[in-house]
């Protein structure tokens, strides 16, 4: 072992053992079984620190007066970066899945066939053993090598579906594996198992399709009527302060002070005499929470869609870079384009 492995497996030991075993079992549904989950971990480590180390101090250089930013900059980053390295296998892991159901109806009408032209179920397995069935055909070729060394076919059949995170999958071989067990009429029930992969795969279809009301709400409400919204409470904020501080000036002109119109106890005259305190909200404190709650709103979106067309909160995490700086994007927008369409009226 070299002094690098040896590094990245002393700083693998400050993850739980719960930690290394979900990033071993994603490594293999990722197909990169032939990493080490600990030198993973431990790269993750070493990189996501010193880089939030960095960026902690490029932060720190904008704003050598306020700590706390740059602290919160590093801490905001050390998380992303480790979500980053922990959905990158996930994902990878997902479509590994996703492309495996969509040959699989195939194969097993391949295995049925090949079974009713006299092969042996072994045999008829390992004949679709080959690349143009993709994912499926590599994890198919790594049960016949398993097979060759002495694993019985049942057991190799159940590991493949270890390696692939698809319940279709998963009952598809649980299914055969009892067929074989119990001897019964293989072909017939490979056909009948593809044609309910083929159902279930048409049934997803139709359930996406007739959510699709629902997502379209749900984006349409988060990511551009809620921006739109807070831009317009944030824009009346700044003109009622901008209001009253020119009403202020007004009443500490000595020659309008005996001006009946401003001393009249108007509502603006009134605001204008109000003193500013500790506890009194500003735009500015209005504009930092409305970038937070439109960021918090768009996160928990993007879980939702996730959950709806998935079944899966994960599955929405990659809609986050998109959702995010949409709808930052519509706030800042909105709100530039009130300031110059009304910079004419209030001054």
């Amino acid at each position: 072992m070299t002094r690098k492995s040896r590094y990245l497996y002393v700083l693998s030991q400050l993850f739980p053992s719960i930690l290394i075993d979900t990033f071993e079992r994603l490594m293999i549904q990722a197909g990169f079984s032939n990493i080490d989950p600990k030198k993973y971990a431990g790269f993750m480590l070493l990189f996501t620190i010193i880089s939030a180390l960095v960026i902690g101090f490029v932060i720190w250089q904008f704003f050598p007066y306020s700590p706390l930013i740059a602290v919160g900059g590093a801490i905001a980053f050390l998380l992303i970066a480790s979500g980053t390295f922990y959905f990158a296998l996930y994902f990878t892991a997902e479509s590994r899945a996703k492309k495996a159901e969509e040959i699989l109806p195939e194969v097993l009408k391949i295995i049925a066939a090949n079974i009713r032209a006299g092969l042996t179920v072994e045999n008829a397995i390992w004949s679709v053993s080959k690349p143009e069935y993709g994912v499926l055909g590599e994890e198919i070729k790594k049960v016949s090598v398993s097979t060759y060394a002495g694993k019985p076919i049942n057991e190799a059949l159940v590991d493949m579906t270890k390696r692939l995170d698809s319940k279709l999958l998963e009952r598809s071989i649980k299914l055969l594996v009892d067929g074989i067990r119990l001897g019964g009429e293989v072909a017939n029930l490979l056909d009948e198992v593809a044609a309910t992969v083929k159902s279930a795969k048409a049934l997803r279809k139709e359930i996406n399709n007739a959510t699709l009301t629902y997502v379209i709400f749900i984006i349409f409400a988060s990511i551009i009527v809620a921006p739109m919204l807070f831009a317009l409470s944030l824009y009346y904020s700044e003109t009622s302060n901008k209001i009253a501080s020119q009403q202020a000036g007004k009443l500490n002109d000595p020659k309008l002070k005996s001006s009946k119109v401003i001393s009249s106890g108007s509502p603006l005259a009134s605001l204008a005499f109000q003193k500013k305190s500790a506890d009194t909200i500003t735009a500015e404190d209005i504009k930092v929470f409305s970038m937070s709650a439109i960021g918090i709103t768009a996160f928990f979106s993007a879980m939702l869609i996730g959950l709806i067309q998935h079944g899966k909160a994960k599955r929405g995490i990659k809609l986050v870079p998109i959702f995010l700086p949409l709808a930052l994007g519509i706030f800042l927008f909105v709100h530039e384009a009130l300031l110059q369409a009304f910079k004419g009226i209030v001054r």
